[in-house]
């Protein structure tokens, strides 16, 4: 009989259920994927309390010319690569175009941008709360160790512990307690 069991029993827990956390977010993130949708990781406080940081947004694809003021749109900034997440506030139409401003709901500044009437913008439909931290941490390459390899590399260790340790028959002598009568 193993000196830990209960040690061993736990450890073995604990690596199934990051197997299974980092699966299941393995397995949102691929179906939203095939459905045509994406996610996105909240990284500013801007849209509080609606989105906070840390969360992972699913999101549809949306046509720049069905969006309505009041809803939350995903959208290249200004000038950069970086993608925000902020509420409509006008929308005009300049020909061939639609400017837009919008407002993060915890921010003071707005930002103006135009969009071509057959572009594209993102439409939250979920938000899976703080699963975000887990994910910006994954990408990085101890992220990648702790959160996918650590735990498999735990569970199959455990495997081929249970696997080749030898089962213990009757007549197979059981150690001494240390206690004498």
């Amino acid at each position: 009989m193993s000196r830990f069991p209960r040690a061993r029993v736990l450890a073995g827990l604990a690596g199934w259920v990051a197997v299974g956390l980092v699966g299941t977010l393995f397995l949102t993130v691929a179906a939203s994927l095939l459905c045509g949708q994406r996610a996105v990781v909240v990284l500013s406080g801007s849209m509080e309390p609606v989105f906070s940081p840390g969360d992972v947004l699913i999101e549809r694809s949306i046509e720049p010319s069905r969006v309505q003021v009041g809803q939350i749109v995903t959208f290249h900034e200004p000038g950069t690569d970086r993608m925000l997440t902020h509420r409509v506030r006008t929308i005009e139409s300049r020909g061939a175009q639609l400017v837009f401003t919008t407002k993060g709901d915890a921010d003071n500044s707005v930002q103006r941008w135009a969009i071509g009437r057959d572009g594209q913008l993102g439409q939250p439909v979920q938000a899976i709360p703080k699963i975000g931290y887990l994910v910006t941490f994954a990408k990085t390459p101890l992220g990648l160790i702790v959160v996918v390899l650590l735990p498999l590399l735990l569970v199959a260790g455990l495997e081929l512990v249970r696997i080749w340790r030898p089962v213990p028959t009757k007549d197979t002598p059981v150690a001494a307690s240390g206690a004498h009568s």
